[in-house]
């Protein structure tokens, strides 16, 4: 009886007398945001709004670590905002910086540590939405970023001019590098409405240079895109040194290997280059991603000859001689030409299917993480903004109808082992829409492959309201559709 009173008598004081910290043990910031991310890989919008509601009321007294709770990088290193932003997640990116904006309302820094926080290689995710260059993803982080900063023309001037670590390269250089035309339009018009064309911020977002010195200007080949940065200022700032020019001079001799189908002139080169730059691989991959007068790189040559033998032998030879840095090796396969077609679209657009093959594999093989593997495939190409499978249900049928399924299925495959079906990443892998609005489902009558794309989540956008059931994920109507 004693014992019994003793413990009510200890349960009364717990309950009512101990500080509540004692009473509750809390998440950290870092476990807290570990279950954000599980329930957005889960495509859970009512998870992640509950603890993201949870979050504020646990740290509403304390900035840092709710700071500290959007910005904890997920087991591949990046923060959700840049996870959504990589993933074309416009929605739930545009809602977490909503969120962010109520709680610390007027501490501008905060806001911008949290919009502009740097990953492994200095990525922010205005960076990465540049590398995939979807324009209503970008057209909105950008429009929601600016309101979130009050318009604060210094704090948004050092938004637009974070550079990578490696290449010093900021998100305008990386969409002129790529041709993205239209995105290349929204970023520097933001920048127009909020710096002003005569201020010296404006200037310096146009003709910011990288480690090389080199202005986007220099890194454009689009017609379009050079008349728009001149008429906005861009300028050449500094002269191709010697060392540019001889890279130049090599990078046309790789691409001239490759148009004669010469190996062993093309192995040569590469193991020259591989000897000399041993020391500075950044050169090495400049040399490699030299361009022709129509923006086609050495591998794009390849890919569009279906020369089997040069592609096996380039991504194998490339890939372990940049093993500490496979990034680079996904923008080497990632560039546009000018109409922002890559070297997987070229193959896929010229129905090799071996070639199309390999560089599917080889870049799941050497991707760093599955989000740069995955920006590879669900990079749209600019005239019709057709991805990698757009591209490959457009012409699924007649005599070749085995050979489209059997690629699709390998890429449906590589993406879903890393990006399971319930997914918002995959989700938009399979339905994204072209400038048609249409879905991979709406192009192909195959009913072979159609059952496959089905089979996986996918819905045909042209089907009528009603006439096709659709799988509940964040973009269905019918559902709430962001955090």
């Amino acid at each position: 009886m004693k014992k019994r009173l003793l413990l009510l008598l200890g349960c009364f004081i717990f309950c009512n007398f101990l500080p509540h910290g004692y009473r509750s043990i809390q998440p950290s910031p870092a476990q807290l945001s570990k279950r954000l991310f599980d329930a957005h890989e889960a495509n859970n919008v009512d998870k992640c709004s509950e603890i993201l509601d949870k979050a504020v009321q646990i740290y509403r007294d304390d900035p840092a670590a709710y700071l500290h709770f959007l910005n904890c990088p997920n087991a591949e290193g990046f923060t959700l905002l840049q996870y959504c932003a990589a993933t074309s997640d416009y929605k739930n990116l545009t809602s977490l910086i909503k969120r962010a904006k109520n709680f610390f309302k007027s501490d501008l820094q905060s806001l911008f540590v949290f919009l502009n926080v740097q990953g492994k290689q200095g990525y922010t995710a205005l960076s990465l939405a540049s590398r995939v260059g979807n324009n209503v993803t970008l057209k909105a982080f950008l429009d929601e970023a600016a309101r979130a900063l009050n318009n604060d023309r210094s704090l948004f001037f050092s938004f637009l001019t974070t550079r990578t670590f490696t290449s010093e390269q900021t998100p305008l250089h990386i969409l002129v590098y790529n041709s993205s035309e239209k995105p290349v339009k929204e970023l520097i018009n933001k920048a127009l409405t909020i710096l002003g064309k005569e201020s010296d911020n404006f200037y310096n977002v146009i003709n910011a240079q990288d480690k090389d010195k080199a202005t986007p200007l220099l890194y454009a080949i689009e017609t379009k895109i050079v008349y728009f940065l001149k008429q906005h200022g861009g300028l050449v700032l500094a002269p191709v040194s010697p060392e540019q020019k001889e890279l130049c001079k090599r990078g046309q001799e790789l691409i001239e290997a490759v148009q004669g189908d010469d190996f062993v002139r093309f192995e040569t080169i590469l193991e020259n280059a591989k000897n000399a730059y041993s020391n500075n691989k950044p050169l090495f991959v400049k040399l490699i991603s030299c361009r022709d007068q129509e923006g086609w790189t050495a591998f794009m040559h390849a890919a569009a000859r279906d020369r089997i033998t040069l592609l096996h032998y380039f991504l194998d030879t490339v890939g372990k001689f940049l093993t500490n840095d496979n990034e680079a090796l996904c923008d080497i396969i990632n560039i546009g030409d000018k109409e922002r077609k890559n070297a997987l679209n070229i193959a896929i657009i010229r129905r090799h299917f071996a070639a199309t093959d390999l560089i599917i594999k080889k870049a799941q093989l050497f991707s760093p993480n599955k989000l740069f593997f995955y920006m590879i495939m669900n990079n749209p190409e600019e005239f019709n903004s057709r991805t990698p499978l757009l591209c490959l249900t457009y012409n699924s049928e007649g005599a070749q109808e085995e050979e489209y399924y059997s690629t699709i299925a390998l890429m449906l495959k590589l993406v879903n082992n890393d990006f399971h079906k319930k997914s918002y990443a995959f989700y938009y892998f399979i339905n994204a829409q072209d400038n048609f609005k249409s879905t991979a489902l709406s192009y192909t009558n195959s009913q072979k492959i159609r059952k496959l794309l089905e089979t996986y989540g996918a819905f045909d956008s042209r089907a009528r309201h009603g006439q096709q059931k659709r799988t509940r994920f964040i973009s269905t109507p019918g559902k709430k559709d962001h955090f």
